[in-house]
Protein backbone atom coordinates (compact mmCIF):
# COMPACT_ATOMS: atom_id res chain seq x y z
CA UNK A 1 0.00 0.00 0.00
CA UNK A 2 1.34 3.35 -1.08
CA UNK A 3 1.71 5.79 1.80
CA UNK A 4 0.02 8.68 2.55
CA UNK A 5 1.78 12.16 3.24
CA UNK A 6 0.86 15.46 4.48
CA UNK A 7 1.75 18.65 5.72
CA UNK A 8 -0.26 20.60 8.23
CA UNK A 9 1.28 24.18 8.75
CA UNK A 10 -1.13 25.18 12.04
CA UNK A 11 -0.17 22.14 14.57
CA UNK A 12 -2.72 24.03 16.78
CA UNK A 13 -5.55 22.33 14.69
CA UNK A 14 -3.84 18.90 16.16
CA UNK A 15 -4.15 19.98 19.38
CA UNK A 16 -7.76 20.89 19.20
CA UNK A 17 -7.88 17.40 17.64
CA UNK A 18 -6.77 16.09 20.39
CA UNK A 19 -8.58 18.19 23.03
CA UNK A 20 -11.76 17.40 21.95
CA UNK A 21 -11.38 13.15 22.00
CA UNK A 22 -9.84 14.27 25.22
CA UNK A 23 -13.51 15.82 25.86
CA UNK A 24 -15.19 12.54 25.30
CA UNK A 25 -12.67 10.61 26.77
CA UNK A 26 -11.90 8.75 24.00
CA UNK A 27 -9.54 6.09 24.28
CA UNK A 28 -8.84 5.93 20.53
CA UNK A 29 -9.08 8.26 17.64
CA UNK A 30 -9.69 6.46 14.10
CA UNK A 31 -8.99 8.42 10.94
CA UNK A 32 -11.03 8.76 7.14
CA UNK A 33 -8.47 9.73 4.40
CA UNK A 34 -9.64 10.50 0.69
CA UNK A 35 -8.00 11.43 -1.83
CA UNK A 36 -10.34 14.19 -2.83
CA UNK A 37 -12.37 14.28 0.45
CA UNK A 38 -10.14 15.24 3.14
CA UNK A 39 -8.69 14.08 6.49
CA UNK A 40 -11.73 13.33 9.19
CA UNK A 41 -11.51 11.87 12.66
CA UNK A 42 -14.41 9.99 13.26
CA UNK A 43 -15.09 8.03 16.60
CA UNK A 44 -17.77 6.95 19.00
CA UNK A 45 -16.54 6.83 22.84
CA UNK A 46 -17.10 3.37 24.55
CA UNK A 47 -19.99 3.85 25.51
CA UNK A 48 -21.58 4.68 22.23
CA UNK A 49 -23.74 7.63 23.66
CA UNK A 50 -21.22 10.25 22.49
CA UNK A 51 -19.80 11.07 19.26
CA UNK A 52 -16.78 12.66 17.97
CA UNK A 53 -16.70 13.84 13.56
CA UNK A 54 -13.86 16.43 12.53
CA UNK A 55 -13.38 16.95 9.39
CA UNK A 56 -10.36 18.72 7.42
CA UNK A 57 -10.64 19.98 3.90
CA UNK A 58 -7.13 19.48 1.65
CA UNK A 59 -7.16 22.99 1.31
CA UNK A 60 -6.35 23.27 5.28
CA UNK A 61 -3.04 21.05 4.26
CA UNK A 62 -0.18 22.66 3.10
CA UNK A 63 0.78 19.40 1.03
CA UNK A 64 -1.62 16.60 0.68
CA UNK A 65 -1.15 13.12 -0.77
CA UNK A 66 -3.38 10.50 -0.19
CA UNK A 67 -3.45 7.65 -2.71
CA UNK A 68 -6.64 5.65 -1.99
CA UNK A 69 -9.13 5.54 0.83
CA UNK A 70 -8.30 4.04 3.85
CA UNK A 71 -9.31 4.33 7.60
CA UNK A 72 -6.65 4.15 10.09
CA UNK A 73 -6.64 3.98 14.15
CA UNK A 74 -4.24 4.73 16.68
CA UNK A 75 -3.89 4.81 20.40
CA UNK A 76 -5.08 8.13 21.83
CA UNK A 77 -2.73 8.10 24.74
CA UNK A 78 0.39 7.92 22.33
CA UNK A 79 -1.11 10.65 19.85
CA UNK A 80 -1.19 12.87 23.61
CA UNK A 81 2.08 12.10 23.95
CA UNK A 82 2.90 13.24 20.38
CA UNK A 83 0.66 16.21 20.00
CA UNK A 84 1.92 17.21 23.37
CA UNK A 85 6.30 17.20 22.49
CA UNK A 86 5.11 18.91 18.70
CA UNK A 87 2.57 21.58 19.73
CA UNK A 88 5.09 23.42 21.45
CA UNK A 89 7.37 23.72 18.82
CA UNK A 90 5.24 26.08 16.79
CA UNK A 91 6.49 24.47 13.48
CA UNK A 92 4.57 22.55 10.35
CA UNK A 93 4.04 19.05 11.18
CA UNK A 94 4.38 16.10 8.52
CA UNK A 95 2.15 13.29 9.05
CA UNK A 96 3.23 9.76 7.13
CA UNK A 97 1.28 6.80 7.23
CA UNK A 98 2.01 3.62 5.79
CA UNK A 99 1.52 0.00 6.30
CA UNK A 100 1.54 -0.13 10.46
CA UNK A 101 2.78 3.28 11.46
CA UNK A 102 1.52 6.92 11.85
CA UNK A 103 4.39 8.57 11.67
CA UNK A 104 4.34 12.95 13.13
CA UNK A 105 7.79 15.12 12.41
CA UNK A 106 8.34 18.53 13.07
CA UNK A 107 9.64 20.15 9.81
CA UNK A 108 12.39 22.49 11.68
CA UNK A 109 15.82 21.26 13.00
CA UNK A 110 16.71 19.12 15.10
CA UNK A 111 13.71 17.16 13.67
CA UNK A 112 11.76 14.89 15.33
CA UNK A 113 10.24 11.82 14.27
CA UNK A 114 7.01 9.97 16.74
CA UNK A 115 6.07 6.28 15.46
CA UNK A 116 2.73 4.99 16.57
CA UNK A 117 1.72 1.77 15.55
CA UNK A 118 -1.26 1.23 14.08
CA UNK A 119 -4.52 -0.46 15.63
CA UNK A 120 -7.27 -2.51 13.66
CA UNK A 121 -9.67 0.11 13.22
CA UNK A 122 -13.69 -0.62 14.23
CA UNK A 123 -16.21 -1.46 11.75
CA UNK A 124 -18.27 1.46 11.05
CA UNK A 125 -21.46 1.53 12.15
CA UNK A 126 -24.29 3.51 10.50
CA UNK A 127 -24.08 7.36 10.55
CA UNK A 128 -24.96 9.11 13.55
CA UNK A 129 -24.81 12.66 12.57
CA UNK A 130 -27.77 14.10 11.24
CA UNK A 131 -28.48 17.81 10.16
CA UNK A 132 -31.48 18.01 12.92
CA UNK A 133 -34.43 20.52 12.19
CA UNK A 134 -34.43 23.06 15.29
CA UNK A 135 -30.86 24.86 15.01
CA UNK A 136 -29.77 28.17 17.19
CA UNK A 137 -26.38 29.59 16.96
CA UNK A 138 -25.02 30.56 20.99
CA UNK A 139 -22.36 32.15 22.31
CA UNK A 140 -20.33 29.66 23.89
CA UNK A 141 -18.79 31.39 26.71
CA UNK A 142 -22.55 32.36 27.67
CA UNK A 143 -23.66 29.03 27.03
CA UNK A 144 -20.92 27.16 28.57
CA UNK A 145 -21.91 29.09 31.94
CA UNK A 146 -25.54 28.13 32.15
CA UNK A 147 -24.09 24.16 31.52
CA UNK A 148 -21.84 25.04 34.65
CA UNK A 149 -24.57 26.42 36.96
CA UNK A 150 -26.44 22.98 35.96
CA UNK A 151 -23.61 20.85 36.25
CA UNK A 152 -23.10 21.12 40.60
CA UNK A 153 -26.84 19.72 40.83
CA UNK A 154 -28.29 17.78 37.92
CA UNK A 155 -27.50 15.22 36.38
CA UNK A 156 -29.11 15.99 33.10
CA UNK A 157 -30.04 18.79 30.96
CA UNK A 158 -33.24 19.23 29.43
CA UNK A 159 -32.45 21.70 26.51
CA UNK A 160 -35.68 23.13 25.09
CA UNK A 161 -37.31 25.71 22.66
CA UNK A 162 -40.80 26.44 22.74
CA UNK A 163 -42.53 30.15 22.39
CA UNK A 164 -39.60 31.84 21.72
CA UNK A 165 -37.73 30.73 24.45
CA UNK A 166 -34.48 28.73 24.85
CA UNK A 167 -34.38 26.86 28.40
CA UNK A 168 -32.08 24.98 29.73
CA UNK A 169 -33.01 23.39 32.92
CA UNK A 170 -32.54 20.02 35.32
CA UNK A 171 -32.64 18.53 38.84
CA UNK A 172 -31.59 16.38 40.81
CA UNK A 173 -30.96 15.25 44.50
CA UNK A 174 -29.58 18.65 45.70
CA UNK A 175 -32.58 20.63 43.88
CA UNK A 176 -33.12 21.86 40.40
CA UNK A 177 -31.82 24.73 38.15
CA UNK A 178 -33.80 27.04 35.23
CA UNK A 179 -32.40 29.20 32.92
CA UNK A 180 -34.44 30.67 29.96
CA UNK A 181 -33.26 32.66 27.74
CA UNK A 182 -35.02 34.73 24.48
CA UNK A 183 -34.30 33.79 21.12
CA UNK A 184 -34.00 37.61 20.26
CA UNK A 185 -31.59 37.76 22.93
CA UNK A 186 -28.43 38.54 20.96
CA UNK A 187 -26.21 37.94 24.22
CA UNK A 188 -26.62 34.20 24.11
CA UNK A 189 -28.52 33.18 20.73
CA UNK A 190 -26.69 34.34 17.43
CA UNK A 191 -29.58 32.75 15.41
CA UNK A 192 -32.10 30.54 14.87
CA UNK A 193 -34.57 28.63 13.01
CA UNK A 194 -37.30 25.68 12.88
CA UNK A 195 -39.40 24.03 14.81
CA UNK A 196 -40.31 23.99 18.97
CA UNK A 197 -37.79 20.89 20.41
CA UNK A 198 -37.39 19.16 24.05
CA UNK A 199 -34.55 16.50 24.71
CA UNK A 200 -32.66 15.64 27.49
CA UNK A 201 -29.05 15.03 27.73
CA UNK A 202 -26.15 13.92 30.13
CA UNK A 203 -24.76 17.19 31.77
CA UNK A 204 -21.18 15.58 31.92
CA UNK A 205 -21.05 15.71 28.25
CA UNK A 206 -22.09 18.83 27.78
CA UNK A 207 -20.11 20.17 30.07
CA UNK A 208 -17.06 18.12 28.65
CA UNK A 209 -17.95 20.02 25.49
CA UNK A 210 -18.50 23.56 26.24
CA UNK A 211 -15.18 23.19 28.71
CA UNK A 212 -13.44 22.34 25.48
CA UNK A 213 -14.90 25.03 22.78
CA UNK A 214 -14.56 27.85 25.55
CA UNK A 215 -10.73 26.53 26.42
CA UNK A 216 -10.35 26.60 22.79
CA UNK A 217 -11.63 29.89 21.98
CA UNK A 218 -14.23 29.10 19.88
CA UNK A 219 -16.80 31.79 19.85
CA UNK A 220 -19.81 30.40 18.81
CA UNK A 221 -21.23 27.32 18.33
CA UNK A 222 -24.08 25.69 16.52
CA UNK A 223 -26.71 23.28 18.24
CA UNK A 224 -29.19 20.77 16.37
CA UNK A 225 -31.48 18.61 17.36
CA UNK A 226 -35.51 18.02 17.69
CA UNK A 227 -37.60 15.70 19.83
CA UNK A 228 -35.72 12.96 21.75
CA UNK A 229 -33.06 12.38 19.27
CA UNK A 230 -29.16 13.63 19.95
CA UNK A 231 -28.05 16.68 19.75
CA UNK A 232 -24.87 18.12 17.51
CA UNK A 233 -22.82 20.94 18.42
CA UNK A 234 -20.83 22.04 15.07
CA UNK A 235 -17.73 24.91 15.07
CA UNK A 236 -15.63 25.61 12.23
CA UNK A 237 -11.84 24.44 12.05
CA UNK A 238 -10.11 25.84 9.62
CA UNK A 239 -11.72 24.96 6.35
CA UNK A 240 -13.44 21.73 7.96
CA UNK A 241 -15.52 21.65 11.36
CA UNK A 242 -15.90 19.93 14.39
CA UNK A 243 -19.07 17.65 15.72
CA UNK A 244 -20.15 16.20 18.49
CA UNK A 245 -23.05 14.41 18.87
CA UNK A 246 -24.51 13.45 22.19
CA UNK A 247 -27.30 11.04 22.42
CA UNK A 248 -30.34 11.81 24.38
CA UNK A 249 -31.55 10.45 27.55
CA UNK A 250 -34.98 9.05 28.42
CA UNK A 251 -37.04 11.84 30.37
CA UNK A 252 -40.23 10.53 32.04
CA UNK A 253 -43.05 13.11 31.60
Amino acid sequence: MKKSKLVLSNPDILVKINEAALALALTELQFTLSPDEGFAVNKLDSAKAAHLKILLMTSDFESYSVPDNRIVCIDMDGFTTVVGRLKRLKEPIEIVIGDSEMIFANLGKPRREFTINLLNPAEQGKELMSDFPTKVVVDVEEMNEQVKDLSGIASHAVVQIVDGLLTVQGEGEKGKVSIQTSLTELGLVKSHEGPNARAMYAIGYLFEAFKFLKANKFETVKLCFTDDKPITLTTELGEGEIRILIAPRVERR
